[in-house]
């Protein structure tokens, strides 16, 4: 099971407060979007939750009082100018009138309330619309609702629910007793490591993830989060992570360079320099991991070194040198923002390049951004 944080300009947090949540969850499920608006703090959110290695999802409150076709191209370009690896549409509101609403006046917000059959033709539309956008671009689409809201407001939206549903079901309603345990077995406020041990009183009851508390004590956070529960695979399809089951994926095979006379990055802990170019031969000395070595020929997967022949396959070859311009510099596992932390450089650090994808350069451990890099 996963730990996420539902976040929008409702929350606001403090450098060392993003450091705090970045610290007890696995990801964070940012409001991107609302109607035909762009939530003001998203592009916030997502870099902060990213520069600290946090997973990042999106979600768009879906208003049925807009035009339903302009509001289903926004909700992709939003997925997708954010580089998203998943979004969420949030389908919880019956109101027509969102002054009402926005004064509690809840009675009246009930009396402009639309019917049943309204709400599923609008958001069964902006469903089928989004998901096939969406599928295009490889990004996953969700439905964010509860099953109170369906069962009283739209009970057809049972019909296009899968396994890509969060469902809000808060422990204070459905569980009080198991939200008073946990406080009364570690005291109020919790420390965020404490969160797992809610895990056993919440059980997603349908489909992969669960909303299942907003009013949080946790120590040095304001009360009023939104807390989520992810199965392991629904958290990998929202956020775009690797499986923990997946085979591990095999190391590429570095191709022994055509021209002679290379530089290579020793690519292991140690490597043996032997006599000649096999196993056979002698062993005569050895390098260390981050070690510049020249290639002056090649013999198979073999190389010539000053000091004597190593194996390619525990090398990397370098392209180009550059130091690091940033305080600090996250090296991630893939070429995305999207890709968790691995690493950290800091100013005046010294990389090589073996690969690059766009802007974003393998220095052997992991990639990092060019734009933090100063050729040398």
């Amino acid at each position: 099971m996963k730990i996420a944080i539902d976040v929008s300009y409702y929350n606001i947090f403090s450098p060392a407060q993003y450091d705090i949540l970045a610290s007890g969850i696995d990801g964070a499920v940012v409001r991107t979007s609302f109607g035909l608006n762009q939530d003001k703090l998203h592009k916030k959110h997502l870099e902060e939750f990213r520069n600290r290695g946090v997973a990042v999802a999106g979600y768009h409150w879906v208003d049925p009082t807009v035009d339903k076709a302009r509001q289903t191209a926004f909700i992709i370009e939003m997925a997708k100018s954010n580089l998203l690896p998943g979004m969420m549409s949030d389908l919880e509101q019956y109101w027509r009138d969102w002054a009402a609403y926005m004064r509690q006046d809840l009675t009246e917000a009930y009396r402009t309330r639309f019917t049943p059959e309204q709400l599923f033709d609008y958001y069964n539309y902006v469903n089928d619309g989004v998901k096939a956008g969406l599928s295009k671009e490889g990004i996953e689409s969700w439905i964010y609702s509860a099953d109170w809201f369906i069962d009283r407001y739209c009970p057809r939206l049972n019909e296009i629910l899968d396994d890509n549903y969060c469902e809000a079901r808060y422990l204070r309603y459905y569980n009080p007793s198991g939200l008073a345990s946990v406080y009364k077995k570690f005291g109020k406020p919790i420390t965020i490591d404490k969160l797992p041990e809610f895990i056993p009183h919440a059980p997603i009851v349908r489909g992969a993830a669960r909303q299942w508390e907003s009013l949080v004590y946790v120590k040095d956070l304001y009360p009023h989060q939104d807390y989520l529960f992810f199965a392991d695979e629904g958290f990998n399809r929202m956020f775009g992570t690797s499986h923990p089951t997946d085979p591990p994926v095999e190391p590429p095979v570095v191709e022994p360079p055509q021209p002679p006379t290379k530089t290579y990055v020793i690519n292991t802990l140690s490597l043996r320099i032997r006599s000649g170019p096999g196993t056979d031969y002698s062993i005569i000395g050895g390098y260390w991991t981050g070690q510049k070595v020249s290639v002056s020929s090649i013999s198979g997967d073999w190389g010539l070194t000053d000091k004597g022949w190593i194996h390619l396959g525990y090398t990397l070859p370098i392209q180009s040198s550059f130091v690091v311009t940033a305080v600090y510099l996250t090296v991630r596992e893939y070429p995305s923002l999207n890709s968790k932390a691995v690493d950290w450089l800091k100013f005046g650090d010294h990389v090589f390049q073996v690969d690059v994808n766009g802007i974003w350069v393998n220095i052997g451990r992991g990639w990092v951004s060019s734009k933090y890099l100063k050729p040398v």
